[in-house]
This record gives structure tokens, C-alpha cells and sequence, in this order.
């Protein structure tokens, strides 16, 4: 996640890197652009790459981030089994 117009020209160098591979095909982007809380007058970056045919992972991830109940991690940092439904999967838990 990064601040729109502040990034650190590390970050623009890597994600070029990465646009070669999604223009030729081998990966997709999803490009999220949000007010940031607290401060709406900016605005944050976030950038999700995958395989093609693996975007459910972004929307699964997305849904991860944007749930109001907890996660996959649970009490003491430790990590429970997490189910996702995958499109054309069953899911296992």
C-alpha cells in the first residue's frame, strides 16, 4: 500500500518489472485506488498481482481485508484452517 504521488521510486521500478510480464500475459494486476482513513484528502495504492486464472485469490484477499469479523488468525498468532471457494472448487476446510 502506498500513497498516490509519494511513492518511492524503488516501488514504480518493481512494479514496471511486473507490468512486462502482465502486458505479455503470464500475470493479471488489479489496481485498487481508496481515500485513505483519516487523511481523505490522500489517497492510497494497493496492487495485487496473480497467475491468469487465479484472480478469485484478489477478491478472496479483498474480502479478507474488508471483513468486520477476524480472520484466519486467531488467538495467540496462531493460525486456523481457512476456507475459500474457488470458482469450479469445492471448498475444504
Amino acid at each position: 500500500m502506498d500513497i498516490v504521488g509519494q511513492e518511492p521510486d524503488i516501488c514504480i521500478r518493481y512494479w514496471r518489472m511486473f507490468d512486462r510480464h502482465v502486458a505479455e500475459g503470464r500475470l493479471t494486476k488489479r489496481e485498487l485506488i481508496e481515500p485513505c482513513p483519516g487523511a481523505p484528502q490522500l489517497e492510497y495504492r494497493m496492487l495485487f498481482y496473480t497467475l491468469p486464472g487465479h484472480e478469485w485469490r484478489i477478491d478472496a484477499t479483498l474480502a479478507l481485508l474488508t471483513s468486520p469479523e477476524p480472520g484466519p488468525m486467531i488467538e495467540n498468532g496462531a493460525s486456523a484452517n481457512c476456507s475459500v471457494t474457488r470458482p469450479g472448487r469445492s471448498t475444504i476446510g
